[in-house]
């Protein structure tokens, strides 16, 4: 039986892998994940800081680990230490020989796949920053995939990150276009580089959580089930802060955002017919109305 100071060890490092993973998440989130209360999170924040890890939250209070490669090794006494107090925890034994063994890599090989890891979560903070306060960035060495096309420094006024697909959808300056850009496919990305005055593109198109592009703002809601709810958040992420717990007989999930057009949120619905209820907007329940009544799928 796991005493309540090595259940306490164990969240505070799962906790710590939660911070290390994209995307940062809210207070709320971290205590579903561990199954503890809001206020038991912020004193484990509190502790991890005092332990030397350092947490940035940003403008959606979300948390994050912040990039540092020195303060991710344990020294041989820490591992020993986090080793025996595992042990003593009463977890499932294949539980306990899978993390013991990663206990045993070495730091110079554990460090690399850390390290990029960290670098990817820093890229991602500097893409939501730039598209928040309209900067342009600098893709790094990008490669590109067209035949064409060499590996070079792309100036791009990021719009919409896509979470599920690690992508960029981004307008280039040199071609005046709009294009998808890959994180796997930069060496770096630099904010610094890209601050000359550069002429932002007229309108630039708002994209929605769904990844659809539109000038104008629809606000949508919607009453979701378990399942709707699970599938929404891990296919669009950024979702989540979206969502609200309600209570509506089977539907226990509300959906509360704006969009930028019907079309992909509508082929969400139309995908879950029976675990959502539309309750707004009418253009949208109309929208609806009018692919199902032109669906081909049943013929005579």
């Amino acid at each position: 039986m796991a005493t309540n100071e090595t259940t306490r060890v164990l969240r505070i490092f799962k906790l710590i892998q939660y911070l290390d993973e994209y995307p940062p998440k809210n207070v709320e989130r971290l205590a579903d994940l561990l199954e503890v209360s809001d206020k038991t999170i912020y004193r484990y924040l509190k502790l991890i800081e005092e332990i030397g890890y350092e947490i940035e939250k940003d403008h959606s209070n979300h948390y994050s680990l912040v990039f540092d490669a020195r303060k991710y090794n344990f020294e041989e006494q820490e591992k020993k230490l986090i080793a025996s107090l595992i042990k003593a925890s009463g977890q499932e034994e294949t539980i306990e020989r899978s993390i013991l063994n990663k206990l045993k890599f070495t730091s110079q090989l554990a460090d690399p796949i850390l390290l990029n890891n960290m670098k990817q979560l820093r890229w991602i903070k500097d893409i939501n920053e730039a598209i928040r306060l309209k900067l342009p960035l600098t893709l790094i060495n990008y490669k590109s995939t067209s035949a064409d096309s060499n590996i070079k420094d792309r100036i791009v006024q990021p719009v919409y990150f896509d979470e599920n697909r690690m992508s960029i959808t981004a307008y280039e300056y040199a071609v005046k276009e709009y294009r998808i850009f890959k994180l796997s496919r930069l060496e770096h990305l630099d904010g610094a580089k890209s601050k000359i005055n550069r002429d932002l593109p007229e309108n630039l198109p708002i994209i929605d959580m769904f990844g659809f592009s539109g000038q104008l703002q629809y606000q949508i809601k919607l009453r979701l089930t378990q399942l709707a709810k699970s599938l929404m958040v891990e296919e669009f992420p950024s979702t989540f802060a979206n969502i609200s717990s309600i209570a509506d007989g089977r539907f226990v999930y509300e959906f509360n955002g704006n969009v930028s057009g019907y079309e992909a949120i509508g082929r969400f619905v139309l995908g879950f017919i029976g675990d959502i209820k539309v309750i707004s907007d009418d253009g949208f329940k109309d929208y609806l109305k009018t692919k199902l009544n032109s669906q081909t799928i049943l013929t005579d």
